[in-house]
Order: C-alpha cells, then sequence, then structure tokens
C-alpha cells in the first residue's frame, strides 16, 4: 500500500497527460505554446512532484498587500493544489491553503476559499477588494485583447461571463462589463471576445466540458467558494431537487469536477475564522503546501522515513505535532472531496481499497496523516451506501442494539405531503420534513420499507446525524454516517452499515396527498410525542425502548439525544413545552404568529435539535437539524433549568433560523442573532447578558458608551478591535428599549413585505436600507443615532431618503438608553394540595423570589387568562369546579415585570354518570347482558364495578340462558372519578317463568346434559304437559304440580344434575308464588 515511487510516477504521467487529453465533448484540445513541453517534463522524483509557483505569480497577486486578508465572518474554506500545473497562492498556516491557481492549456483557472474575494462592489471595504483586482491582474497579464491593467487605466473595460442564477453584480464604477448567460455555451465560451468568466456552484453538467474547453484554449476562469456550504447548503447550489438534504463535493459538484479536470479543488472545511492578515508565501512555501506533496510525505512519515519536523509546514516554530495537524488537514480535505475526473481519485481508490485498519475513536489524524486520508476517503463512500454491511465503526457510534430486541413487522408510518417550504418567510433556514418514525434500523440490519403504487417524491433516511467530518483534524466518531436514498412504489430494502433513527421525508409538497408507509425490520426507539404520549406510556414503556437513540416532540421542536439521557427522564411534558417556547419567543421576535396572513405565519413544522459527539463546527451550529454536542449539551438540554437560565447557546441557534440576510451586513450576522436570545432571557424572567460586568466592573453598556464617545481613529460600526461583538449588540438592544420589543416584530414583517426588486443585494445596500426601514418603523429620524454609532451608511443618499419621509427627530437621546433593571425570575405558586383533583376548595398562595422582594416589587395575580392583574395579598380562594389556572408575576412600579408563572387548580364535585339498560323482566330462557357506560366530563373516572344480588361481577355482565333463578334480582353499579366522586346506581330486575316455558327448560337441560335418561326426560314432559292442561289456579294444576315436584327430587343428584334440580324446584316455587298471588 502507499505511494510507491514507480505508482507515483504512474500518478504523475496520469496528472501531466491529463492536459492533452481529449476532452469527453469530443473536441482536440490544441498544444498551447509549451504544451507538449508541460507533458513531457513531469515525470519527475520524490519531492519535486508540484511546479512553484513562480515570484512573478506571487507578486501580482500580493501587488499592494501586506499579506492575505481573512475576516472572521467569512470562514472561508479550503481549497487545493492537485495537478502538476497547480499551486498554491495562500494558505491558512493553522489549516490549509485558501487560494490556489492552475494553468491549464492556454488559460489560468483560480480557486479561492470564498466569494468575497472577488467581488466588486463598495461593501467591501478591506484588503479583499485589492486580492479581487489582483486576480484578474494575474489571470488577464497575457492578454491579447484587453488586460485588467489596461481597463484601470482606461484604455477599455473588460469583458466577463457569468451564467449563475445568483446574484452576482460588479458596480458600473468598475471597469468590467459583466455579461450575464442562461447557460454556458461554446458560441460564447470565446477567450477572444470574453478573456474571463466567473464560476460558481450552480455549474451544471451540460457546461463542464464546454468551460474545460474554454480554458485550454486560453479562457481565465475564476471559482471562489467556500467548500463546506456547499455541502451543507447544496439546493442554495443545485436547486429544490437537494432541499433538505446534504451534499458531497466529491459526487454531486460538476464545478469540483470541473476543477479536478484542471488539477485543482475545494475542500469541505472551515480554514479561517478570525480576522488577520496571513504572511505572503515565498515559492518554496508555496510548493509546501501541494496536495500531492504533503501526500507524499505523509506516507514517509507514517513508514518512518520522514520526520515531522523535516517538513516545511505550519507557522514559524510550529512544533511536530502542529505540522502533523497540517498536514493531516491538507491531506484529508483533499482525498476526502476529490471527484473521479482527478487522476489522484484512482490511486487513492486502490490504496483505500487494501486499507485493513480497525480503528477506534477518537482518532487524531496527525498521528496517521496518510492513513487517516485514506480512511477518509473510504468512510466517505461506505457512508453514502444503503445496502452496506455492519461498518465495524458502528457500535462505537452512533450505538448498539441489543440482539434480542424485537424487530417491528408491519409498523404503518403516515405521511403527509401537503406541507410548506416557507419560502416567503426570507429568513436564515427553515426546517424541513423529515418525519420521524419512531423506530431505529440496526447497523447492517435490513429494513424493508413497502410503499404504496402511485407515491412520488419520498426519500428514506437512516440517522439524524448529518455533520460530515471529514475536514477534521480528530475525529471523535466515523466522520460520515447518515445515509438517504429516494423510495420507489413497491418494496424497498436499506441496509445502514452504521444504523440510526428511521426518517421518511417528502422531497416535493404536494397538496392533499397523503400516504400510509409501512416498515418491517427496525426496533422502537424512546419517542415521547407532546399531547399524544401519557406520563404512563412513557415512564412504564416508551422510555425503555431498546434503541440507542431518543427523540422527544413538542409543538415546535424535536430533540435528539442518546436514549441513555432520557432512560430516568419522569414526564417530559413541562420540559417540551419550555422548549417549544423558545420557538414561540423567538417567533414573537420575527414577527411571525399563527393567525397572521401567509407572509407572516408561523411556521408549522419542527425545528430539530440533535446532539452529536462531535459536530462539524462551532459549540453548536445552526441549520437542520440544529447540532450540538452531547458533551456536555444534551445533560442541559434535559434539564428545565439549563434551558430557561442557561440556555443562550440553544437560543442563539434557534435565532440564527430567523435571521432576515437583508439586514446581516458582514459582522451583524452574529450581532443581530442575539436579539432574540435577549428576548428570549427576558421572557424566562433572567437579567440580561448586557449587564455582565467585566474584570473592571463595567457591563457591555459601558463599553458601547466608550465606544459612542470615543475618537478612535476610522471609527466604524462592527470593525474588530474597537469593539465587541456584544458591544455592538447594545445599539439593536437600544432600538427595542426606545420603540419596545415590536420595532422588531414590525421590522420583520416590512422586510418580507418589501417588493424582491427592492430588497439590497450589497453590504452597504443592506446597511442603508436598515437605516431607512429602521426610520420608518421607529416614526422618527434615526440618522444622528445611528451616526452616535458611526454605522458606515452612505450619508448624502440615506438622509435624503430618510429626510423625504418627514419623521421627527427623537426627544430623546437614544444612544444613551441603557437597561437599569433586571428581571426576576416569576414567582412561586402553590396549590394546597397533594392531589391533581380535588372535591374540595384549594388555598393557592404565590411566594414572590428573594430577588424581587430585595427590588421592590410586588406579586400580582390574576384568574384566567383573561382576568385582571391584582396586587397579591393574602391566599387566594378557588371554588370553581373545573379547571381554573391561576397566574402569577412580580412587577415594579417602572413597568418591569418577571415572567409569568402559572398553576391549574383542578376541582371535581360531581360523581360520575352511569347509563345501563336494564329490563324490568326477562325469561329464563332468555341470554342476559348488561355493558354500562360510565362517563365524567371532569377527571375523569378512575374505575367502576358491577354487583349482582351482592355479589361482584365483571364489568360487562352476562349470563347465559338458565343460569338465573326465577324471580327478583338486584345490579349495583358503582363508579367513581379521579377526585373521589363516587356515584351508585342500582337496577332491579325480575326473571320470569311460567308452566309455558316448564316444558322447554327441561329441553334445554337435557341438551346440556343436567339430565342424563331419556327416560327420566320424557316422564318429566308428560307431567309437564298434564300440568299445562289443567286450569290455571285449579287443584288440579296442584296436584301436577306437586307430582312434578316429587319426581324431581327423586331424581335429584342422580339422573338430575343437583344444581338444575334446584333451578327446577325453585321455578316450580315461583310458579306457585305467582298463582297464589293471582
Amino acid at each position: 500500500m502507499g505511494f510507491h515511487t514507480k505508482k507515483w510516477l504512474k500518478l504523475l504521467l496520469a496528472v501531466a497527460c491529463t492536459l492533452a487529453a481529449v476532452p469527453p465533448s469530443g473536441k482536440t484540445l490544441k498544444a498551447a505554446d509549451g504544451m507538449t513541453e508541460q507533458a513531457d517534463v513531469h515525470v519527475l522524483g520524490t519531492n519535486t512532484a508540484a511546479s512553484l509557483a513562480t515570484q512573478h505569480d506571487l507578486d501580482v497577486i500580493y501587488k499592494d498587500l501586506s499579506g492575505y486578508p481573512t475576516v472572521s465572518a467569512t470562514y472561508n474554506g479550503g481549497v487545493a493544489a492537485i495537478g502538476d500545473q497547480a499551486f498554491v497562492l495562500a494558505v491558512n498556516p493553522d489549516t490549509t491553503p485558501i487560494l490556489a491557481a492552475a494553468r491549464y492549456g492556454k488559460g489560468k483557472v483560480v480557486v479561492a476559499g470564498d466569494d468575497s474575494y472577488f467581488k466588486f462592489t463598495s461593501d467591501i471595504t478591506d484588503e479583499r477588494k485589492t486580492v479581487a483586482r489582483n486576480i484578474l491582474l494575474w489571470l488577464t497579464e497575457d492578454s491579447e485583447t484587453l488586460t485588467y491593467q489596461e481597463a484601470l487605466e482606461g484604455k477599455g473595460r473588460l469583458p466577463m461571463l457569468s451564467a449563475t442564477w445568483k446574484n452576482y453584480i460588479i458596480e458600473t464604477d468598475v471597469p468590467i462589463d459583466l455579461v450575464r448567460l442562461d447557460q454556458f455555451t461554446e458560441e460564447h465560451l470565446d477567450p477572444s471576445r470574453y478573456p474571463v468568466a466567473y464560476i460558481d456552484g450552480t455549474l451544471e453538467d451540460s457546461e463542464v466540458d464546454a468551460v474545460e474547453h474554454y480554458v485550454a484554449q486560453g479562457g481565465h476562469v475564476v471559482v471562489p467558494l467556500k467548500g463546506w456550504v456547499m455541502e451543507q447548503y447544496p439546493h442554495v447550489f443545485l436547486g429544490n431537487e437537494y432541499q433538505g438534504r446534504s451534499g458531497r463535493l466529491s459526487e454531486d459538484f460538476p464545478v469540483q469536477r470541473l476543477l479536478n479536470r484542471m488539477g485543482l479543488g475545494l475542500m469541505n472545511n472551515t480554514a479561517s475564522t478570525r480576522t488577520e492578515t496571513l504572511p505572503i508565501l515565498t515559492p518554496e512555501q508555496s510548493a509546501n503546501y501541494h496536495s500531492l506533496k504533503l501526500l507524499e510525505q505523509a506516507e514517509a512519515i507514517e513508514a518512518g522515513t520522514l520526520s515531522p519536523d523535516q517538513v516545511n509546514v505550519g507557522r514559524p516554530g510550529a512544533g511536530a505535532d502542529k505540522k502533523l495537524q497540517v498536514i493531516a488537514s491538507v491531506t484529508g480535505g483533499t482525498v476526502s472531496s476529490i471527484s473521479p475526473q482527478s487522476p489522484l481519485y484512482a490511486v487513492i481508490e486502490q490504496d483505500a481499497s487494501d486499507l485493513e485498519s480497525q480503528l477506534t475513536f477518537p482518532l487524531d489524524r496527525s498521528k496517521a496523516p496518510y492513513t487517516s486520508a485514506l480512511l477518509a476517503f473510504q468512510l466517505g463512500r461506505i457512508g453514502n451506501d444503503l445496502t452496506a454491511p455492519k461498518s465495524p465503526y458502528a457500535d462505537q457510534f452512533p450505538g448498539t442494539v441489543p440482539g434480542d430486541a424485537p424487530r417491528v413487522s408491519g409498523q404503518s408510518v403516515h405521511v403527509n405531503f401537503d406541507y410548506s417550504t416557507f419560502d416567503y418567510l426570507r429568513q436564515g433556514t427553515v426546517p424541513k420534513n423529515w418525519i420521524s418514525t419512531g423506530l431505529y434500523a440496526p447497523a447492517g440490519e435490513w429494513v424493508t420499507i413497502h410503499v404504496p403504487e402511485g407515491t412520488q417524491n419520498l426519500d428514506v433516511q437512516v440517522g439524524a446525524h448529518t455533520d460530515n467530518l471529514t475536514s477534521k483534524t480528530e475525529w471523535e466518531r466515523p466522520p460520515v454516517i447518515t445515509q438517504r436514498k429516494p423510495l420507489l412504489p413497491g418494496e424497498n430494502r436499506i441496509r445502514s452499515p452504521y444504523g440510526g433513527l428511521i426518517y421518511l421525508i417528502p422531497t416535493k409538497p404536494q397538496p392533499g396527498v397523503a400516504k400510509d408507509i409501512e416498515i418491517s425490520g427496525g426496533v422502537r426507539a424512546p419517542y415521547y410525542i407532546l399531547g399524544e404520549t401519557s406520563s404512563t406510556e412513557w415512564e412504564d414503556t416508551i422510555r425503555h425502548h431498546p434503541a440507542p437513540w431518543a427523540e422527544l416532540q413538542g409543538r415546535r421542536v424535536i430533540l435528539t439525544l442518546p436514549s441513555e439521557y432520557i432512560r430516568q427522564l419522569g414526564d417530559p411534558q413541562q420540559l417540551v413545552e419550555k422548549w417549544d417556547a423558545i420557538v414561540d419567543y423567538t417567533e414573537e421576535v420575527a414577527g411571525l404568529s399563527p393567525n397572521q396572513p401567509l407572509r407572516h405565519k408561523s411556521i408549522d413544522l419542527p425545528f430539530r435539535y440533535v446532539a452529536d459527539r462531535q459536530i462539524s463546527a462551532g459549540y453548536m451550529h445552526a441549520g437542520y437539524p440544529i447540532m450540538f454536542h452531547i458533551d456536555p449539551s444534551a445533560g442541559h438540554a434535559v434539564d428545565i433549568s439549563r434551558v430557561t437560565q442557561g440556555g443562550w447557546g440553544f437560543w442563539h441557534e434557534t435565532g440564527h433560523e430567523y435571521q432576515q440576510g437583508a439586514w446581516n451586513w458582514n459582522v451583524t450576522g452574529e450581532i443581530t442573532v442575539n436579539i432574540y436570545s435577549l428576548y428570549i432571557q427576558e421572557k424566562f424572567g433572567n437579567s440580561s447578558n448586557l449587564l455582565i460586568r467585566n474584570a473592571d466592573g463595567k457591563d457591555f453598556y459601558d463599553l458601547a458608551f466608550d465606544y459612542i464617545e470615543s475618537d478612535i481613529p476610522n471609527k466604524s460600526f462592527g470593525s474588530s478591535g474597537q469593539l465587541d461583538l456584544f458591544g455592538y449588540l447594545v445599539m439593536f438592544r437600544q432600538l427595542s428599549l426606545a420603540y419596545g420589543w415590536d420595532f422588531y416584530a414590525e421590522l420583520h414583517q416590512a422586510y418580507r413585505e418589501l417588493p424582491a426588486t427592492e430588497l439590497p443585494a450589497t453590504n452597504q445596500e443592506e446597511i442603508d436600507t436598515f437605516v431607512v426601514m429602521a426610520s420608518t418603523i421607529a416614526g422618527e429620524n434615526l440618522t444622528e443615532f445611528f451616526d452616535k454609532w458611526a454605522l458606515p451608511y452612505s450619508k448624502e443618499e440615506v438622509r435624503s431618503r430618510v429626510d423625504a419621509l418627514n419623521l421627527p427627530m427623537p426627544t430623546q437621546e437614544l444612544w444613551r438608553l441603557r437597561e437599569t433593571h433586571t428581571l426576576s425570575a416569576p414567582p412561586e405558586i402553590k396549590a394546597d394540595t397533594g392531589t391533581e383533583w380535588n372535591r374540595e376548595s384549594v388555598k393557592v398562595t404565590v411566594t414572590m423570589t428573594a430577588e424581587a422582594e430585595a427590588a421592590g416589587m410586588r406579586s400580582q395575580y390574576k384568574i384566567g387568562s383573561e382576568g385582571k392583574w391584582t396586587d397579591y395579598t393574602a391566599p387566594i380562594l378557588v371554588e370553581a369546579e373545573g379547571e381554573t389556572i391561576v397566574y402569577a408575576r412580580a412587577a415594579a412600579m417602572s413597568g418591569v415585570r418577571s415572567d409569568e408563572a402559572s398553576k391549574t387548580v383542578k376541582i371535581d364535585r360531581t360523581g360520575p354518570a352511569i347509563t345501563a339498560t336494564v329490563a324490568q323482566s326477562v325469561y329464563q330462557t332468555e341470554r342476559f347482558t348488561i355493558s354500562p357506560q360510565i362517563t365524567d366530563t371532569l377527571s375523569g373516572v378512575s374505575g367502576f364495578s358491577l354487583e349482582l344480588d351482592g355479589k361482584e361481577a365483571s364489568e360487562t355482565l352476562v349470563r347465559e340462558p338458565l343460569t338465573l333463578s326465577a324471580g327478583p334480582h338486584t345490579l349495583r353499579i358503582t363508579a367513581e372519578d379521579a377526585a373521589g366522586n363516587v356515584t351508585v346506581r342500582e337496577y332491579p330486575f325480575e326473571v320470569v317463568v311460567n308452566r309455558d316455558h316448564l316444558d322447554d327448560i327441561v329441553t334445554a337441560g337435557e341438551e346440556k346434559g343436567w339430565i342424563d335418561n331419556q327416560g327420566i326426560t320424557r316422564s318429566l314432559l308428560a307431567k309437564i304437559a298434564d300440568l299445562q292442561q289443567q286450569p290455571a289456579g285449579s287443584e288440579a294444576a296442584e296436584d301436577a304440580l306437586t307430582s312434578l315436584e316429587h319426581a324431581i327430587k327423586a331424581q335429584q343428584g342422580k339422573h338430575i344434575d343437583s344444581g338444575f334440580a334446584e333451578l327446577l324446584l325453585g321455578d316450580i316455587d315461583y310458579i306457585r308464588s305467582r298463582s297464589s298471588a293471582s
């Protein structure tokens, strides 16, 4: 296994020969000047695989720059130089390259890790605009038509092509004429007419060959993209077919296939996270980050023939451990993202097939940089296979299923295809329609899914852990474990190598369509549904289901957690309701509610929050699902106090879902998100985070006021080093202090109502529009307020637009507003009862928190949601029958109020209602059945019993013919409700026998075997016939009765069953009594 010398030379030949190959379109690439030479000279020895970037190349790229600029808000993606004509131009020495280029035929290609490095708009005010200029200078320096340098000198305007359907614009004062195409075709891709083309992730397969041919003939291409964003949000680039799915650079994106052909590639890692200026590279340093060279060195390190100290990567003075991390980042990022279009792919595929390592997690990739790169490649391919056998790593994560756990058969799952995609909301992320099944697919076991005929646009997904970790330097679990595939009508068999919760996912809304899908083969998972799962069901059964992962579902959220975190969890109702409140509160800030018109209507699909051993970025991250670490956040997620008091992370990520891009310029994405968090914090009765004091005793208001009063050079809102993000948050909080939280509800609504043609397209337009929109919502001219904050809006234009609104100036200095009182937790409400339902009046007490009492606040209460708030002075006596909700809060004269607490008091003084249909008389030969109906409209029936003639009977009373003695009987029904109220009803009835029935009774007795001698039967029937011929009540009739009586007694216990004989004798007594009564 490995890059043996022979294989290395073979790979280099493949890479070089690719440059001279006939493109798939069938058109021969005419050899550019020096092309044959390129193909001939690059059969190189070790450590010389990559051509160097020339000093001239680097001089052009770094012209007028002190280094390569990164900005914390951009989160650059990594890029790779793979081919022998590719080279690195800029690198984060802690991670991977972020700018690379290649020569291909007569043309050039540049790939950047973020689109902000090729923007020509006024909102880019830092050195990234210089990078964009220099990229064009380098690409066009040998242009036979017009160079960009000549365009800058006023000698013409540089034509540039674009075929993206996304919003890419170039401002008119830049000497570039952007020509927009619907699609790249050979007709337009003429280097002599259009020397440069802008390419993004929307490139289609049908365009790849034409673009490749264009470059080979001398065209130049710029590809500025974040690979990690493409994988997380593929629908943004590839369309609605990928809505709700994750993507893979190696499989799904034509732009990656194009780049790989030309010796470059995108990685799926986050390569930079902070604002800094990265050092200018020398040609030698550039070569040190070439992917082929680092792959060769990685293998040598594992073979023991090279020391990490000998590898020249990392920052100056970097130790062996740091160098190994960088090597692992570059090699793993390259290998996990390459497509089969790269000559490197076949070599990696062969080496990965020989990989036999049995690894455990966590895995530090730097300890085995080449093997881990192969493993990333291998696991990435296995992770997408829904027919693969069990992975050797599945038991480590997501976990094991007991072998004896029952497998389900024929479990029906209802799938509603009638749902919204919420496009009208214009917000960060909306929930997708993953439908939980409550089932878990054991790793390596087949699961069968039967789909009804006519069903379309339905996927199955196994696993909730969609984060791809291949770019991480350490893996705490296998990097790709969730699989998804379309389902077809009929029987579908799937087998997940890792196992996971099973989801059914409609991929396209279909109004009025719903289907029942049948699943066999999984095991049941703990799955709580608010409003459906009872406390008893949860505690006795459901939380003990055997799957290693569980879900708690409310109205607005679904939590996915390891089952160990819920095994001891009592009734989750209150916990889930608090989670629902987080989304409810966020929507209040966003101006959404269920009863508003569609444009402002609440989201009716739940957000998902998934715990994972490791996530792709950050402490938590937004998206669908919102991801957080198991340790420590899974325990926090099921702790009500942490959710409501220390849940900033959860609140923050929920806020990201609702952010509107139209007013999140530059770094404000991590500022405005906390508007929602501050509101949730307040609603849960917590003190504001803006009041937290630093070591100098200053809170964020103090720091903000210092900034406002300062004379910092080039002061500009959002600039790093002038004020931190929470300090900038004060500006947004001051707007809600001045105009109430409704300010933001109305602002969100206004942006949703803005015509699409008026939505801002650049950062500068976003700032300018925000000033106008904020002034409009406030009803006051806010330009002075934003001036105090040094917000960089376009002064002349924006002031003119605001002046045209004829708004008054604020009557107060808004920039001096601050929170002066902290909100306290709500009072505690206690009901003087030990039971849920009560028969007597209940005393309710309200106790204020010590914090609220010390602040001079007072307790208030109201009865019912429409009740009037009243100062609490004495215990409240609740007497009304039914459910009464008592609300309480703490309030100050200043208007500051705590969150509300509530307690539901339940009183039931009325016993259950009993209904039973009982006939007053019934013949002994008839079947007797009584099934009473017991109802209780308040506390509910807790139980009932039946007694027949003082003896306990079953709840449904059934008596067969000839089992009840003739004469009167009493049925007694007793019912009790949950409050302890008891209702008793008695139903008297009579079992009737007359002499005309005696022959039927005897005949039936014989049929039942109670008379075992036919002669005796005939004798009894003869006596009965004689009786029936006598006048009722006559002496002769009495004689006949006596004769019958003697005959029965003579055979009782002999040929007549004793019990049956007693029944007959009782019947004779009954007939006598009725005769005497008449």
